[in-house]
């Protein structure tokens, strides 16, 4: 499990840009450098805007005619976005798995730096707001 200290959390924090915040609980739980924001909707639910990095796939196919993912070994920069609504249980709880939206180009490897100069290009309120205007469907979803 990844230790953290108070002086590390106050150095990548700085890095990030436009309102995104490291997050503590992703690096602590699976080691990973990302960065997300929480922009609250009106209705109550919130929408959570994390940058992180995905595997890069290309599509095979083999002689007999299947086809199949194969990662290529680079990772993508990516917006991932997910919605929490109220639990009648206390705290937020979301449905499905969100969307993800590239980008950056493939990298050779993660690299938080790359996450921090893009955190300056994302608008996750531009995001919210376009995803609220109508009925969109996030990981098989259908959310208003």
């Amino acid at each position: 499990m990844p230790k953290l200290t108070r002086d590390q959390f106050n150095r990548w924090n700085a890095k990030a840009q436009n309102g995104f915040t490291f997050d503590v609980q992703k690096y602590v739980m699976w080691g990973d450098k990302t960065l997300h924001k929480v922009v609250d909707l009106d209705n109550g639910d919130r929408m959570e805007v994390r940058l992180l990095y995905r595997d890069e796939y290309v599509r095979k196919q083999n002689h007999f005619g299947q086809s199949f993912n194969v990662r290529t070994g680079r990772v993508v920069p990516t917006v991932h976005l997910t919605r929490w609504q109220p639990s009648q249980y206390g705290g937020y709880m979301s449905h499905g798995l969100g969307d993800y939206i590239t980008i950056g180009e493939p990298q050779d490897k993660q690299k938080y730096d790359v996450l921090c100069k893009l955190s300056a290009t994302v608008d996750a309120d531009k995001l919210v707001s376009e995803l609220g205007k109508h009925t969109e469907t996030l990981g098989g979803v259908v959310v208003a």
